[in-house]
């Protein structure tokens, strides 16, 4: 799994984090960001083993592996994810593990986690804002410019300013964009966008045979018309509820919470209750996306799979710690 998250960003030539340094074209990089992943099996395969496998076993091997082999195959992981560009990557399979630190006060490794995300997020902010670091380029890959992103460009700002605005950025994205995008989807749905009736969900689009519709683009489209005119085509993710919303408005809320509910339930009794931080990795990618991809090519369903195997074959309970023979078990179930 590791293996895969790691060596995926290479496949197409140079790494998406890497290649934009060849740049200070604001759209060429948008650009990269939106091709990171490609829409392919493989890269269905990809968002499953991030979203859905890598937040588990980071935690499962700091909790049971030898500190020699979890480090680095943590940092595999986690270093692939940052090579995408994609923010959230890092943050989803870190926070079980700093949940975890934070349950059982383990201050030190929650500082660690924290800052670790950090450094990550604001490497990734100033290598995609020129501004950020001075319009310096490194010829890793040459980006083509584009001439919709011909003309006025941020002034550069010296290491101390860009790092103030990076970490306001970053404070910006993470405490005011996820409520302002809630409220987005809640102002155009159903003014502007009708209630998609399961359309949205192509398995459900298939089997009732009506045209499926993907509302993050739909509703991106409507709140930044400049940049889907400049052919920087984005989704606006907003966390699971409101998508369920936005299927069969206040009857989809309602079914949304409940099954949340009832599935978190039915996951603790068959794991065996396993520690809480473990569900955090389900919960994270819930945030991002809607139910039925949650479970399909999100990953949650594989999340849930390894929790299960991970709380059978330990068989310690919630708080209790995975040592002996039956995280040897466990460990051998899940890496093979």
């Amino acid at each position: 799994m590791a293996i895969l998250i790691f060596i995926y960003p290479w496949l197409h030539g140079v790494p998406p984090l890497l290649t934009v340094l060849g740049s200070n074209d604001f759209d060429a990089i948008a650009m990269v960001r939106s091709r990171a992943i490609q829409p392919d099996l493989f890269g269905i395969v990809l968002r499953m083993a991030i979203h859905g496998a890598a937040p588990v076993l980071v935690l499962y091997l700091f909790r049971s592996a030898p500190r020699r082999v979890a480090l680095p195959v943590i940092a595999a992981m986690v270093g692939g994810g940052a090579l995408l560009l994609f923010k959230s990557m890092p943050l989803i399979m870190l926070t079980p593990l700093g949940f975890f630190a934070a349950l059982e006060r383990r201050w030190r490794l929650l500082v660690t986690v924290a800052v670790s995300v950090a450094a990550i997020l604001v490497c990734q902010v100033i290598a995609t804002n020129p501004h950020l670091r001075g319009y310096v380029t490194f010829t890793v890959a040459r980006l083509a410019v584009s001439p919709a992103s011909a003309g006025d460009t941020p002034a550069p700002v010296s290491t101390e300013q860009a790092f103030g605005l990076s970490v306001a950025g970053l404070l910006d994205r993470t405490f005011n964009r996820p409520g302002q995008g809630v409220a987005t989807w809640l102002e155009a749905i159903p003014a502007k966008v009708p209630f998609s009736d399961g359309c949205s969900v192509r398995l459900i689009a298939r089997l009732t045979g009506c045209e499926y519709r993907n509302l993050p683009r739909e509703i991106y489209a409507l709140a930044y018309p400049e940049y889907v005119a400049r052919g920087l085509h984005g989704s606006l993710d907003v966390p699971h509820y409101v998508q369920d919303y936005a299927m069969f408005g206040v009857l989809g809320l309602a079914l949304s919470g409940l099954a949340a509910a009832a599935g978190l339930l039915a996951l603790r009794q068959a794991a065996g209750e396993p520690h809480p931080a473990y569900f955090m990795a389900i919960v994270m990618t819930a945030f991002v996306t809607g139910t039925p991809e949650l479970l399909l090519s999100e990953g949650g369903l594989l999340a849930a799979v390894l929790i299960i195997l991970i709380g059978r074959f330990s068989g310690t309970g919630a708080n209790n710690g995975m040592a002996g023979a039956s995280a040897h078990g466990a460990q051998k179930a899940i890496c093979g």
